[in-house]
């Protein structure tokens, strides 16, 4: 028998499918395929259609050519590849790997790597399949409004409460509230896109309840999740259950097989894990995972996102009236007045900050859940010390002006040597330059500072030499807020931030006083 590779549809997927005589070196190659998978009888070995695959086997197979190019042709075949200008190529293998599914599967890459933008670029290319329904943590829906603002240049409805349109084209709805909504989404919904889908890893939640009632009654659903299998498989069943039924239908037999079930006196336990290794060849097919090493060659050196939160104004909008009020009957080209401004103005900041940080603890919660470690810049005291009370189980440290010599450089030991240290906190001067946090390669500006420059060198802590991934950088905004006006003085546009990132030096006085001049403009004086 000779080597012999081609393309055919296994359990209604096409996959690509390898048969020769045995040898060593040519499983090992297999073992290391993307989605790979051994069928004993007949004995023959499946793997996913993409090109990372197809590379690694052309030398052990005379008609990869003929195979290549029916690739090409499924993978573009079935849309205008135009239409995902901008992706990375890996996240465009994505997109055709969600199309190859007919939308239905897991998208399991590390965090920073793109999962949105990928599901995004899915629902470009499918216009005609509406309406679609994201679910995701409150924390994030914002920043899918946004995402599918640029990509896709359409408006996504997004749901507060219980007043949601949910119209024929994508809405946007938080976990929390799904509940409310599960009667009038059951059967009309085409596309289900689960974000963080280990939300729904236990049954005893309404979350998960209402996840897998509205999921049971559509044909493409797509579960994203850094994290999909940690140390306990039982957490992973719903997803699988919802993604194929067909192969995952009994949470019994799922659990006695892979959960490493055992009987104490309360009763059955399922908090292990057994069989991993067969459990992990059924999932390969259902499953796209890439970590960042894996596709470090594509991606930039660093990536600035901006995560809009939504806040709470009441508060807000009372203490910004004063402001103004305060503003209007000024003169502000007296010193005094300045120093005034500038107090009133951090003040005003600090209530932004503080009805953000709802948002804010939900989503480091959530990365820190899925990824290892991460760094938060601030400006203010007690920003640092709310960071350091609310995250207590992920052993934080700090780093700000209160900080001796010697405290600061324990800080700095432990988040980089210390595994079990997740956070480090610091304030955006003190800890912006002179030392190095290329432990993480994610870092979150809880606040902004008033230099452009202050903030390229905070962000350059962790793009230093030893730093072995592609960096992220995030900018956690108020929406409708001072921090939006402060960002777009300091970036009229207000894509990623090129003033910040290009470390371009803003005279603080003058920011100051282009935000004082706004204020005083919008008062109508």
């Amino acid at each position: 028998m000779e080597n012999n590779l081609a393309i055919r549809k296994i359990e209604g997927e096409r996959r690509l499918i390898f048969r020769f005589p045995y040898d060593p070196s040519l499983v090992d190659v297999m073992r290391k395929l993307e989605g790979r998978r051994w069928h004993s009888s007949p004995k023959f070995w499946t793997a996913n259609i993409c090109i990372s695959n197809l590379n690694r086997v052309k030398k052990y197979f005379p008609f990869i050519n003929e195979v290549e190019e029916e690739y090409n042709i499924l993978s573009c075949s079935n849309f205008d590849k135009s239409l995902l200008e901008g992706l990375y190529p890996f996240q465009k293998q994505g997109v055709r790997w969600l199309q190859s599914r007919n939308g239905r599967g897991l998208l399991a890459d590390e965090m920073g790597n793109g999962k949105s933008i990928q599901t995004i670029g899915y629902l470009k290319i499918n216009p005609d399949i509406r309406p679609a329904l994201i679910v995701c943590p409150a924390s994030l829906k914002l920043n899918w409004q946004r995402e599918i603002k640029k990509w896709m240049n359409d408006d996504a409805e997004v749901v507060n409460g219980s007043s949601g349109k949910l119209d024929q084209g994508i809405t946007i709805i938080n976990y929390d509230i799904l509940y409310r909504y599960i009667d009038r989404l059951r059967g009309k919904i085409s596309v289900l896109v689960l974000d963080e889908v280990h939300k729904i890893k236990s049954n005893k939640t309404r979350t998960t309840k209402s996840a897998m009632k509205l999921g049971k009654t559509v044909d493409r659903i797509i579960a994203l999740s850094g994290t999909p299998i940690i140390n306990r498989p039982v957490e992973f069943f719903n997803t699988l259950n919802l993604i194929s039924p067909a192969q995952f239908p009994s949470y019994w037999k799922y659990a006695m097989r892979y959960c490493d079930a055992h009987k104490d006196y309360w009763g059955w336990k399922f908090d292990g894990a057994s069989n991993i290794g067969e459990l992990r060849e059924k999932i390969n097919p259902l499953m796209l995972r890439r970590l960042k090493k894996d596709v470090l060659q594509d991606l930039p050196d660093k990536t600035v996102s901006i995560l809009p939160f939504q806040i709470n104004k009441v508060n807000y909008n009372r203490k910004e009236a004063e402001l103004t009020a305060w503003i209007k009957e000024s003169k502000l080209s007296d010193k005094g007045a300045k120093i005034n401004a500038l107090a009133k103005l951090e003040a005003l900041k600090q209530v932004a900050v503080s009805a953000k940080l709802d948002s804010v603890q939900e989503w480091v919660n959530n990365f820190l859940t899925e990824n290892g470690k991460l760094v938060l810049f601030t400006t203010h005291h007690f920003t640092v010390d709310w960071v350091m009370q609310n995250f207590k189980q992920f052993n934080p440290v700090k780093l700000d002006g209160r900080d001796s010599i010697t405290q600061k450089q324990k800080a700095v030991d432990t988040f980089q040597n210390d595994s079990k240290c997740r956070l480090f906190v610091g304030n955006i001067k003190a800890a912006g330059v002179g030392i190095t946090l290329s432990a993480a390669s994610t870092c979150c500006f809880l606040e902004l500072g008033w230099s452009p420059g202050e903030h390229a060198q905070a962000m350059d802590r962790l793009h230093r030499i030893g730093q072995k991934n592609s960096v992220n950088v995030y900018y956690m905004i108020a929406e409708g807020t001072i921090e939006e006006q402060i960002a777009n003085l300091l970036d009229e546009k207000m894509k990623v931030l090129d003033a910040i990132l290009d470390g371009k030096e803003t005279d603080e006085s003058s920011l100051l006083m282009n935000l004082l001049e706004d204020y005083k403009n919008n008062s109508g004086n």
